[in-house]
C-alpha cells in the first residue's frame, strides 16, 4: 500500500513539475512577444522623430517664402500652414508621451517570476501583449496620417513657390537682372516677361 502511495506521489510531482515547466515556457514566450512589441514601438518613435524634422524643414521653407512676397496675399496662407504644422507637432508630442509611458510600464515588468504566480503572470503578459499591439496599430495609423500631412504640405509649398513674385522695378533694373536675383539665371527673364506682359509697359 505504501508503495502505491509513493508511486502516486511521484506521479503527482511529475505532473506538477511538468505543468510548472509548461507555464514557465508560456511566460517566457509571452514576455518575448511583449519585448518584440516594445522594439516595434521604439522603431515607430524613431520614425516620428524623422517626421518632426521634416515638419521643421517645412516651417523653414515657409519662412523663406515670406521674403519678397506680397504680405496681403501670403500671410493668411502661411498662417494656415503653420497652424497645420503646429497641430501635427502636438500629435507627435502626444505619441511620444504615450510611448514613454508604455516603455516605463514594460520596464517595471522586468522581475523574478515565482512558481506560484506563473499562470497569473502568463495571462497578464498575454493581455499586455494584446494591448501593446493595439497601441502599435494606432501609432501606425497616426504615422500614416502624419506622412500624408507632410506630403500635403510639400505640395502646397511647391504650389506657393511656383506662384509669381511681385517686385518693384527701379530705373536701373532690367528683366535680366531681376531673373538673376530671383532665379539665379538671367536667361529666365523670358518667364518674367511672359507672366507680366500686361503689366510691362
Amino acid at each position: 500500500m505504501s508503495k502505491n502511495l509513493i508511486v502516486l506521489f511521484i506521479i503527482i510531482l511529475l505532473i506538477v513539475g511538468g505543468f510548472g515547466i509548461y507555464t514557465y515556457d508560456q511566460a517566457n514566450q509571452a514576455k518575448k512577444e511583449v519585448e518584440e512589441k516594445s522594439i516595434k514601438l521604439e522603431s515607430n518613435n524613431e520614425f516620428i522623430l524623422e517626421l518632426k524634422e521634416d515638419i521643421k524643414e517645412k516651417e523653414k521653407q515657409i519662412d523663406e517664402l515670406k521674403v519678397g512676397l506680397p504680405r496681403e496675399e501670403k500671410d493668411l496662407f502661411i498662417a494656415r500652414l503653420k497652424e497645420e504644422i503646429e497641430n501635427s507637432s502636438e500629435k507627435i508630442k502626444e505619441l511620444n508621451f504615450t510611448i514613454t509611458e508604455l516603455k516605463d510600464k514594460l520596464a517595471k515588468q522586468e522581475g523574478a517570476i515565482n512558481q506560484q504566480d506563473l499562470v497569473k503572470r502568463v495571462n497578464q503578459l498575454i493581455i499586455e501583449k494584446e494591448n501593446i499591439q493595439k497601441n502599435v496599430d494606432a501609432y501606425e495609423i497616426m504615422i500614416e496620417k502624419l506622412k500624408n500631412k507632410k506630403i500635403e504640405l510639400e505640395q502646397k509649398l511647391a504650389e506657393e513657390e511656383s506662384k509669381p513674385i511681385y517686385y518693384y522695378v527701379t530705373k536701373e533694373d532690367s528683366l535680366w537682372k531681376i531673373a538673376e536675383r530671383f532665379y539665379n539665371q538671367g536667361e529666365k527673364w523670358i518667364r518674367i516677361f511672359e507672366e507680366n506682359m500686361e503689366k510691362i509697359n
